[in-house]
């Protein structure tokens, strides 16, 4: 018997799950049902919804957009600014990779994210060593950082256009083309000599903004293509990677810190003047003898020739913080005792000899000093000295120079000449002391002179960007809890 040929049995074998006919009203089987069906019966449950399907252009947009927002447009400064950025660079790489063997382009827009990490990461290290100091490092980093993040929007571009072209579609909008524009606006105006105002930066930023969210929607359209992705040789944990390269480059960065705020000269042992001329002589013009112990032999033969001289001692206290509670806490902090002595020799000749001494506290993490004298003074030495168990160990004092340098002020511009240098001891060491010698020509019409001397100190080494001690003092970036000021006049009496 045909029973398609009789309605009622064909009417009979419809199911209302298959039957498009089918009132809402007519009994939905259960799926939880015990009756039997037969095994050819088709599940509705089992075949896929393309509405609520995945889509595997999502995840990979959201990194190298957000990646494109940390790297591109980053308000913060200093080492949050450098953290944001490499972060983004991880996110892009990330992102690429699961692009990259799409085509040959979003491949090359993997290795341009890569090579912009390590090239940031490079500066971000370079920043804590003295290497930061050169100019032409600093003018190399951002033309070339600045050519690889063009080189980076016009690759993912190219690669996206070409996804397009190989599922013979067009794409209805082009938001990179803008991209590409507002990327190099800036670029433009700073190599014509224009500097962009804050305004019209915020509104660069809007409209950056506005087109990296009109790139977004670009995954919906994708998603209507048939997938090209291809499964990488290596996976890779996105997050441990990125926890691990963030975790190195702290630890570099701290380790470079250590070293360069360390670096020390070479030391020796330490012999001082032992003539009985010259030290009855510094005797006798009222140097105290612990001063006299800590000159070499040739700077103690230039003070016995004086015929007169003054001492001065002063205490200079590093405060730890900023509360009003200074005098109770004055035993606890780190201080430095100064003794200053003024030699006058029968020829004007004036030697000024500036001793330190800390007290409380150690030098190990790059201390400094900036010294001005009065006329025309010019340096003759300087020594570092500290104590290993018995033996005492002298060495130069490090970066010790004499320079002029012009500042601007209310009253214009001023030229001063300066002593500057830094002061650090090794780990461990004991008695931490050192003095800074020079002289200058005192005159009938200027019998009297006076001396100017800043000195910082910090309690550890973690400083960024690095910088020199004495050219932050110049600055005036220092806080007056990291630095002490100390000020004294000499007046000579009837020269003979």
């Amino acid at each position: 018997m045909d029973f398609n040929q009789n309605p009622e049995w064909k009417d009979s074998t419809r199911t209302p799950e298959l039957d498009p006919d089918a009132t809402s009203g007519a009994a939905t089987p259960s799926a939880n049902s015990s009756s039997t069906e037969s095994p050819d019966a088709p599940f509705s449950d089992t075949v896929p919804n393309p509405s609520t399907a995945p889509n595997p252009w999502r995840a990979p947009f959201d990194m190298i957009l957000g990646g494109l927002v940390l790297t591109f447009f980053n308000l913060s400064s200093g080492l949050i600014s450098h953290f944001f950025t490499v972060t983004g660079y991880l996110l892009l790489i990330f992102g690429f990779r699961r692009l990259g063997r799409i085509n040959p382009h979003l491949r090359r827009g993997e290795i341009l994210a890569a090579f912009l990490l390590v090239w940031h990461t490079f500066w971000i290290i370079a920043a804590a060593t003295p290497f930061s100091s050169i100019p032409e490092g600093y003018l190399l980093a951002p033309i070339l950082g600045a050519a690889a993040q063009l080189a980076l929007l016009w690759e993912f571009r190219q690669g996206l256009l070409e996804v397009y072209r190989a599922a013979g579609q067009i794409p209805t909008r082009d938001p990179l083309r803008g991209a590409l524009i507002l990327f190099c606006l800036p670029l433009a105006l700073t190599f014509f000599g224009w500097v962009m105002q804050g305004w019209a930066a915020l509104i660069y930023a809007g409209f950056y903004i506005a087109v990296l969210r009109s790139l977004s929607k670009l995954g919906d359209e994708l998603a209507q293509i048939e997938n090209p992705f291809k499964e990488a040789p290596v996976k890779i944990q996105g997050a441990v990677l990125g926890i691990s390269y963030l975790g190195g480059c702290a630890i570099l960065l701290v380790l470079c810190c250590f070293y360069f705020n360390h670096s020390l000269p070479a030391a020796s042992a330490f012999l001082p003047a032992n003539s009985p001329g010259v030290l009855s002589s510094l005797s006798a013009l009222g140097i105290p003898s612990d001063i006299v112990s800590d000159l070499a032999p040739e700077d103690a033969a230039l003070l016995a020739k004086a015929f007169c001289a003054k001492v001065e001692k002063e205490t200079l206290i590093f405060y730890d913080d900023n509360t009003s509670s200074r005098r109770s806490k004055k035993d606890d902090s780190p201080q430095l005792q100064t003794t200053t002595i003024f030699a006058l020799c029968p020829d004007h000749t004036l030697y000024v000899l500036e001793h330190f001494r800390l007290e409380q506290g150690n030098a190990y993490w790059q201390d400094g000093f900036s010294l001005r004298g009065g006329n025309d003074f010019s340096l003759r030495s300087g020594l570092l000295l500290y104590d290993n168990g018995q033996a005492s160990y002298g060495m130069p004092v490090p970066r010790l120079k004499q320079e002029g340098f012009t500042s601007s002020s209310w009253m214009g511009e001023i030229y001063t000449e300066t002593i500057t240098g830094a002061v650090n001891y090794p780990l461990g060491a004991e008695n931490q002391r050192g003095y800074i010698l020079y002289q200058e020509l005192l005159s009938g019409e200027r019998p009297y002179t006076d001396l100017s001397m800043y000195f910082a100190h910090f309690t550890n080494p973690f400083r960024f960007p690095y910088e020199n001690t004495e050219d932050r003092i110049r600055s005036g970036e220092l806080t007056s809890d990291r630095q002490r000021q100390l000020f004294l006049n000499f007046e000579s009496p009837a020269l003979p």
